[in-house]
């Protein structure tokens, strides 16, 4: 995202404008081929589906301005925000391109979509049809129906993603898919480059898709992986535990579930992961702004 005044001043008027019109919105602090913020909603239980956003903020001048995509950006699901403020005048208007309206409106060279905007643009007439208004806005809705990207169908072995969910989940509440979190847990030199917080959490995610899950033996290698970790990081006594969810697939260490961590007033901010069993056990909690604490007990050291 650029940091120049007009783009920040068109991305928060844009955010203003898509919660107006009844849709949530999440900023992500890494750019996800091209977007600067994601439209999302909620698809079943713990899927959330999405639309990429490209703000774009841009006073106009005698001699005009340009507004640049790259092509590869433009899929499906992409969608960009123009903000365009002519000079010396008050009056801004708003604009949204679908990637169709891209495609066959802008122009085109190598690489790159450009739309040129001419010191008139917002007073010409065929211009009208893209302006953000309540009625223009419908036409996210239709998009996130036919083409929102569910992360449930979506395996990308890549760090970015885990940043994805985390992201949601912190902003949202929304779960990754059991296919991913299974694909991340199979490949062991991924496990390994996740961060200590993100691994505790997507553990949580794979019990709390317990239906969904026969991968069972990511919880007893997740067990011996934390078990030489002893990270008293938070003081886990100010919380209050909400609902508990046992793991039906946990074989060797039968006695793991996920509880909800919650404020004083009622508001999840974190979960509370056991695994173990008769003989040992581990406590780890991840909060929501980014905390995290792993403990390991034995009651063979008694």
């Amino acid at each position: 995202m650029d940091t120049k005044p007009i783009e920040l001043e068109a991305l928060n008027y844009i955010q203003s404008l898509v919660a107006r019109y009844g849709y949530k919105y999440a900023n992500l602090n890494f750019d996800k081929k091209g977007g600067d913020f994601f439209i999302i909603e909620e698809a079943g239980e713990f899927a959330l589906k999405f639309l990429t956003c490209q703000s774009k903020g841009r006073c106009v001048y005698p001699d005009g301005s340009n507004v640049k995509i790259n092509q590869d950006y433009v899929e499906d699901n992409f969608l960009v925000f123009v903000y365009v403020k002519p000079e010396n005048v008050d009056e801004t208007q708003t604009y949204l391109y679908t990637a169709e309206d891209i495609k066959t409106v802008w122009g085109k060279t190598e690489h790159y979509y450009n739309l040129r905007l001419q010191q008139d643009f917002n007073s010409i007439k065929t211009n009208e049809k893209y302006l953000l208004n309540k009625e223009r806005a419908q036409l996210i809705g239709r998009l996130l129906a036919n083409f929102g990207r569910s992360k449930r169908d979506e395996i990308v072995l890549s760090i970015s993603d885990s940043d994805f969910y985390y992201d949601m989940w912190q902003k949202t509440g929304g779960l990754p898919c059991i296919e991913y979190i299974r694909s991340v847990f199979a490949d062991e030199e991924l496990s390994f480059m996740l961060s200590t917080g993100k691994f505790i959490f997507l553990l949580c995610a794979s019990i709390l898709q317990n239906s969904m899950s026969d991968y069972s033996l990511s919880i007893d290698w997740a067990f011996l992986y934390l078990k030489g970790f002893n990270y008293k990081d938070i003081n886990v006594e100010r919380f209050r535990e909400g609902n508990k969810c046992f793991s039906d697939v946990a074989i060797t260490y039968s006695r793991t579930w996920v509880n909800d961590l919650l404020s004083n007033e009622g508001d999840q901010i974190g979960f509370h992961l056991h695994i173990g069993d008769s003989e040992e056990s581990i406590d780890a909690y991840v909060l929501k702004d980014g905390d995290y604490s792993i403990s390991y007990v034995s009651s063979k050291d008694d």
